[in-house]
C-alpha cells in the first residue's frame, strides 16, 4: 500500500471532468488535513495500529476512487469521518480475534487531552482496551467517539447514522462497562495486596 500522503490514483482524471492539477491538490490537502484525526480513529476502534494503519489507506483509498466535491470544511470532516467508521464496520464483520498494543495506544494523542485522565496505570490502560474490544461495536464507537475523539452527541449520531439519545445510550453503557471492568481489577489487586 501507499505510505501516508501517498494515496494511488486509479482512474485518470479525464473520467471525473476535473482538471489533473485541482484534482490532486484537492485529494493532497484531503489526506494531508484528515489522515491523523482518521489514523487516531480507526486506531481506536480497532485496538491497533497496524489495523488502524490499514483501514486508513483503505479509506483514503475509497475516497480518492469516489472523489467528489464535499462542500465545505465541516461537510468534508463529517463526510472522511463517516467513510473511515464505514470501513470499521466493514472490517468487523470479516474480524479475526483482537489484540491490544497498548504501548502504541499510549502514544495516541486524545482529541481530548484529559479524555483518559480516570486511567491511572498502564494495566488499568490495558484493561480499558480489552474491555473496548469486548463491547458490541456500537458501544465502542460511541464511546471512542464521544469520549476520545471528541464529537458532540449530535456528531457521533450523524456519523453512526442513529438518533442522538441511541448514541447517548449505547455511551452509558460502554461507560459502565468500563467502570465494571477497572473496578474489578482493582478489587483484584486489592484482594492479593
Amino acid at each position: 500500500m501507499a505510505g501516508r500522503g501517498q494515496v494511488v490514483l486509479q482512474k485518470s482524471s479525464d473520467q471525473f471532468g476535473v482538471d489533473p492539477p485541482t484534482r490532486t491538490a484537492k485529494l493532497e490537502r484531503l489526506v494531508d488535513v484528515h489522515y491523523a484525526p482518521v489514523l487516531r480513529l480507526l486506531t481506536r476502534l480497532t485496538g491497533s495500529v497496524s489495523a488502524g494503519e490499514e483501514l486508513t489507506q483503505l479509506t483514503f483509498t475509497a475516497l480518492v476512487q469516489s472523489w467528489r466535491e464535499l462542500g465545505g470544511e465541516s461537510a468534508e470532516r463529517a463526510y472522511v469521518m463517516r467513510s473511515a467508521y464505514n470501513a470499521w464496520r466493514r472490517s468487523q464483520r470479516t474480524r479475526d480475534a483482537q489484540t491490544v498494543d497498548c504501548k502504541a495506544l499510549e502514544c495516541l494523542p486524545a482529541q481530548d487531552p484529559g479524555a483518559l485522565d480516570f486511567v491511572c496505570s498502564r494495566e488499568d490502560l490495558e484493561r480499558v482496551y480489552a474491555s473496548l474490544l469486548d463491547m458490541p461495536d456500537n458501544h465502542r464507537a460511541a464511546l471512542v467517539l464521544i469520549v476520545l475523539e471528541g464529537l458532540s452527541y449530535r456528531e457521533a449520531a450523524e456519523l453512526m447514522a442513529v438518533p442522538r439519545d441511541t448514541v447517548a445510550k449505547w455511551r452509558l453503557r460502554a461507560v459502565a462497562r468500563l467502570r465494571q471492568a477497572l473496578g474489578n481489577g482493582h478489587r483484584t489487586h486489592a484482594e492479593a495486596g
